[in-house]
Formats: C-alpha cells, structure tokens, sequence
C-alpha cells in the first residue's frame, strides 16, 4: 500500500466519523431529547427506544474515534518536532 491510498482511506474514514457524529447529535437533540415540557415529560420513554439509542451509540463511540484520530494526528505531527533534521 502506498502512502496515498493509506491517506485517502484514513482521511475518509475520519470525514465520514465526523459526518456521522454531526449528523446523530442533532437527532438525538430534536427526537430523542426535545427542549420543551413535552420532551421533558416523555423523555424516559423516547430515550429508551431503539432509535435513540442507536444514536447515542454513535454519538459515544463516534466522539472516541475523533479523539483518538486527533491523537494519532497529534504524536505523528510531533515526531517532526521533536525527531533530529538528517
């Protein structure tokens, strides 16, 4: 594998974690936790169903993978940094 196609597949697959992640926060913030008094009342109820809870899943484990994309961005950017010039 070259370093191109390592890019491009580390790269989309970090697009489409964001994409995904941006996408099931607002979800979950209009269907499954509305502001309002009805939300507040129903909200035991909606947050246990099957679609609330798949968003939450991708919420939580979406917010992981960003973090520790941002890791790996992070320590190889910091090799240039700290590794000696040739």
């Amino acid at each position: 594998m070259t370093f191109e196609s390592i890019f491009k597949k580390t790269t989309s697959l970090y697009v489409g974690w964001i994409f995904l992640h941006f996408i099931a926060v607002h979800l979950y913030a209009n269907y499954c936790n509305n502001f309002s008094l009805y939300g507040l009342l129903f909200s035991p109820l909606t947050l246990s169903t099957p679609m609330c809870r798949a968003l939450n899943y991708i919420i939580y484990n979406g917010s992981n993978n960003i973090n520790g994309m941002w890791l790996i961005l992070g320590s190889w950017l910091s090799q240039f940094l700290i590794s000696p010039k040739d």
